[in-house]
């Protein structure tokens, strides 16, 4: 058994859940793997980019070099990283080139809106982060969930050509739903989970892994204000 000590959010451990999953026989994949082909046991990765694109490679890194693939969800209306910057475009190369899956995490009902429908909303963004690519965007993911005024339906999902959302079913059953939300792992760290789970659905932050001095609550309220 782990001892607790050795549970923090930092990237030497992160390092240490993904090989500890790889030695007990889990796949380590992406949200599209998982879409395209499901088996178990899994654990599947989901990564929102709420802050940085610099610590998504980071993370992004350790993930390359034990030898798996994740899935980033990628802000258009972020502060702090511009998908349209040099680095940033470098970034989103890099991730897309590695073989690693690429999403939009969309501030539909959250970010004021310049149409009617969110559904054009959704289109608006998608294509903002396409054109970022070079490449289509089929999976998105809502940003500040608890925060939307006016979210999207299955049929506006379909209008715009996505194949799923990241809180999707497929992703959800049977498995553990694993949240670093706010710094905090609920119900506990994946490496514990590892021995007695054939499927762990993890989200997780790179700023929260990557960054262990972030400061949870300065950044919450920065996110809530729009940030």
């Amino acid at each position: 058994r782990t001892d607790d000590r050795d549970c923090g959010i930092r990237p030497d451990h992160y390092e240490r859940i993904l090989r500890g999953a790889l030695e007990a026989g889990h796949r380590v994949c992406s949200l599209a793997e998982y879409y395209a082909e499901r088996c178990d046991p899994t654990l599947i990765l989901r990564h929102d980019v709420d802050v940085s694109l610099e610590l998504a490679a980071d993370m992004a890194a350790i993930e390359e070099r034990v030898g798996v693939h994740s899935t980033y969800f990628i802000r258009v209306h972020a502060a702090g990283y511009n998908v349209y910057s040099r680095r940033g475009s470098a970034i989103l190369s890099g991730l897309v080139n590695s073989g690693f899956d690429v999403g939009l995490h969309h501030e539909v009902g959250t970010f004021p809106a310049r149409t009617e429908l969110p559904r054009h909303q959704l289109r608006d963004e998608l294509r903002v982060l396409e054109i970022a690519l070079g490449m289509p965007v089929r999976s998105v993911a809502t940003h500040l969930p608890k925060h939307v005024r006016d979210g999207l339906d299955k049929a506006d999902l379909a209008a715009n050509r996505v194949l799923y959302d990241g809180g999707d079913p497929v992703f959800n059953e049977g498995a553990v739903f694993v949240s670093d939300s706010n710094r905090r792992l609920r119900p506990e760290c994946p490496c514990r989970l590892l021995p007695g789970s054939r499927k762990i659905f993890a989200v997780l932050h790179p700023v929260w892994w990557m960054s262990p001095g972030a400061d949870a609550q300065a950044l919450r309220a920065a996110l809530v204000r729009g940030e």
